[in-house]
């Protein structure tokens, strides 16, 4: 049983013909069972295939339901994706709803329009708008990102895909190690333009994102798996925006690409030792590249294998609960973005998709696992700092745990608040139930104050006054 998070997840195999119908399956299935005074709403994330496009009646509905359900002050977050995958399975035709419930979470959202112009700027004001500039990371040292961002115009040129540069804006905005989990959005397992859901709006070219402040523990990571070729090229002239290539010290562009496998892909090493995942494109019968490339950078091609692939995602795993410092067994949950290209070409790679989702519920048998296919992924690498890729998977852990130094801090603001109270208490009952108060808001499940009372000639402990869980009665042993 958790103690700080729960985090359920709702799934839909396909659409039916009601909108509102899809709305309320989705919300019943992803809250039952859910004990909303111990664990209260705090954010849901909708992720839903093409099949249920237009979105706008889903997204609707499913507002409405919440405000329904006594949830209208819970924000929702999401995003068009190629596919999801709950409960083991990957649906093409599906939608998942999750929802992050927790006393120890707080949350504001934001959007702002996506300029392919400026994405740049467009990451500066989704930054003020959240108070997530250097100066304000002082204050969120126990904060994450929740970040969804348009990636595909109708054109489908690459050119227009400026994702990268937009994450790039985000990073430097930031200008610290931040843990950032989120993707691009989809518009289906074949590309075309995405949209992103903020509570009751579908929109089109924007991004939105969810700033979560967490006092339980949480990590994320991101990793390609990609394999070596032993090709290397250098680029000797690009476009001036560095996103088309015009020559390579090897040959030009369509002579090399000849060469390569079908599924190449680039990587380099940026300045600050990070390895760059660079997707090439023919379009036009030019070399276009979905992130700018400096004149002079030296190119490993890489490529697809399916082992490699399911290997780093343990790895990935394994270097996070090293930096959470807790069991896998703490861990109430784990949402996944993968690339749409490593469920679209699974088969030709040998890559068992199935059985991956298995060996996550075997690796984490007590943690919810849910996840989606994007056009792009958003998580933290080696670095420790946030990482946009291709080709990979994101992967955000949340545990079932309350960090020492987070112990430390909400119980030095339990106590400070407890003695702001001016007023004296009239009773001894309001007293104690004052005490109590101090210590649930020090992170604890549940208190009470006890008295040793005798029935039929046996003693019992019993809650004079309790907060929290519902606390029984306990019969001491005799003697």
């Amino acid at each position: 049983m958790n103690t700080h998070l729960e985090i359920k997840v709702g799934g839909l195999k396909k659409p039916s013909n009601f909108s509102g119908l899809d709305a309320a399956r989705l919300l019943h299935r992803c809250t039952t069972g859910l004990d909303v005074h111990s664990f209260p709403p705090k954010l849901f994330i909708l992720w839903a295939t093409p099949s249920f496009a237009p979105y706008d009646a889903l997204v609707s509905d499913l507002r409405e339901q919440l405000n329904k359900k006594g949830f209208r002050d819970v924000p929702l977050i999401g995003a068009s994706v190629a596919a999801c995958f709950f409960d083991r399975r990957v649906e093409q035709c599906g939608a998942t709803l999750i929802c992050l419930a927790s006393r120890f979470m707080d949350i504001q959202v934001g959007s702002v329009q996506f300029s392919r112009n400026n994405p740049v700027g467009a990451a500066e004001r989704l930054c003020r708008n959240l108070a997530l500039g250097k100066a304000a990371l002082s204050n969120t040292e126990n904060s994450f990102l929740i970040t969804f961002v348009a990636g595909h115009s109708a054109q489908l040129d690459p050119l227009d895909y400026r994702a990268s540069e937009f994450f790039e804006g985000l990073r430097c905005s930031i200008g610290r190690e931040f843990c950032v989990f989120g993707g691009v959005s989809s518009g289906g397992l074949e590309r075309g333009p995405g949209h992103q859901f903020l509570n009751e709006k579908v929109l089109h070219d924007h991004n939105v994102s969810a700033l979560v402040t967490s006092d339980v523990a949480f990590e994320c990571g991101i990793h390609h798996g990609l394999k070596a070729t032993g090709h290397r090229l250098t680029v000797t002239a690009v476009s001036e925006e560095g996103r088309v290539v015009a020559g390579f010290r090897e040959g030009s562009p369509k002579a090399v690409l000849d060469t390569l496998p079908l599924r190449a892909v680039f990587t380099y090493e940026a300045s600050d030792g990070r390895r760059i995942v660079v997707v090439p494109r023919i379009h036009n019968d030019q070399l276009k590249l979905l992130r700018p490339i400096p004149v002079g950078t030296q190119i490993e091609i890489m490529e697809p294998n399916g082992r490699r692939m399911a290997a780093s995602v343990r790895q990935m795993e394994h270097r996070a609960l090293e930096r959470l410092r807790h069991p896998k067994q703490r861990i109430a949950g784990l949402l996944a973005i993968g690339c749409v290209s490593r469920y679209r070409y699974a088969e030709k790679l040998s890559f068992d998709v199935r059985a991956a989702l298995e060996k996550v519920s075997e690796r984490f048998p007590g943690a919810t696992h849910a996840g989606c296919y994007m056009d792009g992924e958003i998580g933290t690498g080696l670095s420790g700092r946030p990482e946009f890729s291709n080709w990979s998977l994101s992967e955000l852990l949340l545990g079932d745990e309350v960090p020492a130094m987070t112990e430390f801090r909400k119980s030095f603001r339990a106590l400070a608040r407890h003695a702001q109270r001016s007023r004296p208490s009239e009773t001894i009952k309001d007293a104690m139930e004052r005490a109590l108060d101090c210590v649930v808001l020090a992170g604890y499940a549940g208190c009470m104050i006890s008295l040793v009372v005798q029935q039929r000639g046996e003693d019992w402990v019993m809650p004079a006054v309790n907060c929290g869980k519902t606390l029984c009665w306990i019969r001491l042993p005799a003697g």
